[in-house]
């Protein structure tokens, strides 16, 4: 996803690297630390928030299975079935 001016892989660390240094440039700041990982738990959150199922988000993050989608998500889920009720 990510290649160097020779189409070579880029390791994390070094796309970590010029992550922060993107973000650090565009003045963006946020509670905690902003990072490549925080924007994946920010896709997962969006997709929960949506009401998707947990086989769903557990794809499309990659898990090995759903369980490990629960252990990390669970607490939003619960969240997303109280919402609608808490807005009547």
């Amino acid at each position: 996803m990510f290649c160097n001016s020779v189409g070579r892989g880029l390791g994390d660390r070094k796309i970590g690297k010029h992550f922060r240094a993107t973000v650090k440039r565009a003045n963006t700041t946020a509670p905690g630390r902003l990072s490549l990982h925080s924007l994946r738990h920010g896709y997962a959150s969006n997709l929960i928030s949506n009401r998707l199922n947990v086989v769903f988000v557990s794809r499309q993050l990659g898990h090995a299975n759903p369980n490990v989608t629960l252990s990390t998500y669970a607490h939003l889920w619960g969240q997303a079935d109280h919402a609608p009720a808490a807005q009547a």
